[in-house]
């Protein structure tokens, strides 16, 4: 409005340096636009110059006043242009209330137009119709939403109820505006009950407090439908597990069998080896560790069953040597053998 007001003062002056009218003629109509718009129920516009001197207001008596000496004007001149909170107490109230403006200047008559309104008053400002489609488009699990109401319990925006909801109850019996109303902030778990339904559900609130607006803002959703991402989330995760153990455990066996038959096999065939069956070698399937050391076994019983044919043919032959041997011993006459005159025979008789 600050802004709009400012363009019709110019859209004036413009008209003065054209001549197709007075300043104080230009004046005059600003004055009757300016003092035929309200904003919210109290507001208005005025105009101060750089010296804080009031050039126009809606009260008379005020216009020629200079005001400043109150900080707010000073920020004024100092400014010029922008947003401003204050505190302001009219004649016969006994408290100051907080105020709000905002401000832009006109330098060709040095004016600060300013537009100004208690702030309890913003929300006569505001057209709802403007954002409540925004607010009810939001969604939160199936059936959650968000609302707006009054410290009082007039519902602002709501997708399903209106009017005033103060007294409203969960099934504890806990007055749930009164609760947010007095809290202004936080959350709340309550059971509740839809027309229709049989049980109580619980629902989360969470809710935060415009204070110039005097609004509750809240979004609210079953407690089943708030963590359903986190229970699909934990049956992902025990799937994923599951499907794991099913994938891998029987990988896991076939690997671990792909070991240990292998060193079974290498620990029966050194079994008989031990009994004397040089013999038996390893599969050679298998292209890594225990590959290798079948590999090196059979070379190793190769080289021992070699080494035993050696041996026992060896043996064999000398078994041999010692048979003919002793046939040949047994089998040549005996060599005769004179006894010497006078010695005795070994039977004790003279000899001849």
């Amino acid at each position: 409005m600050a802004e709009k007001n400012r363009d019709i003062v110019t859209a004036h002056y413009n008209a003065v340096q054209a001549g197709e009218m007075t300043e104080a003629e230009a004046k005059a109509k600003l004055r009757t636009i300016f003092f035929s718009q309200t904003i919210g129920k109290t507001g208005y516009i005025y105009c101060l110059d750089s010296s804080g001197l009031a050039v126009e207001h809606p009260r008379p008596a005020v216009v020629g006043v200079n005001f400043s000496a109150f900080p707010f004007i000073q920020e004024q001149i100092r400014r010029k242009e922008g947003y401003l909170e204050y505190e302001w107490k009219n004649p016969g109230e006994t408290t100051p209330r907080p105020k709000a403006l905002y401000m832009t200047f006109f330098k060709p008559w040095d004016w600060i137009i300013s537009v100004s309104t208690y702030r309890e008053e913003f929300r006569e400002l505001i057209d709802i119709s403007e954002f409540k489609d925004s607010i009810l488009s939001l969604n939160f699990g199936k059936t959650g939403y968000s609302y707006v109401i009054d410290s009082k319990g007039e519902v602002v925006v709501h997708p399903v109820l209106s009017g005033n909801l103060w007294d409203a109850r969960d099934a504890d019996g806990i007055y749930l505006v009164r609760h947010q109303s007095e809290t202004k902030t936080g959350k709340l778990v309550y059971g509740w009950r839809n027309p229709g339904e049989v049980r109580y559900r619980e629902k989360i609130v969470i809710y935060n407090y415009i204070p110039d607006y005097d609004w509750i803002v809240a979004s609210t959703c079953y407690r089943e439908e708030f963590y359903a991402p986190l229970k699909s989330l934990r049956n992902i995760v025990f799937t994923t597990v599951l499907v794991i153990l099913v994938l891998v455990l029987p990988t896991t066996f076939s690997i671990a069998g792909g070991i240990t038959r292998p060193l079974r096999q290498l620990e029966n065939r050194l079994a008989r080896a031990t009994q004397g069956d040089f013999a038996a070698r390893m599969d050679l399937t298998s292209k890594d560790e225990i590959g290798n050391l079948a590999v090196y076994y059979n070379r190793f019983m190769d080289r021992l069953e070699t080494y035993s044919r050696e041996i026992q043919a060896e043996v064999a032959q000398r078994r041999q040597t010692a048979e003919a041997l002793k046939k040949a011993r047994n089998s040549s006459p005996r060599p005769f053998m004179p006894v010497p005159a006078g010695s005795s025979s070994p039977t004790g008789r003279p000899a001849g």
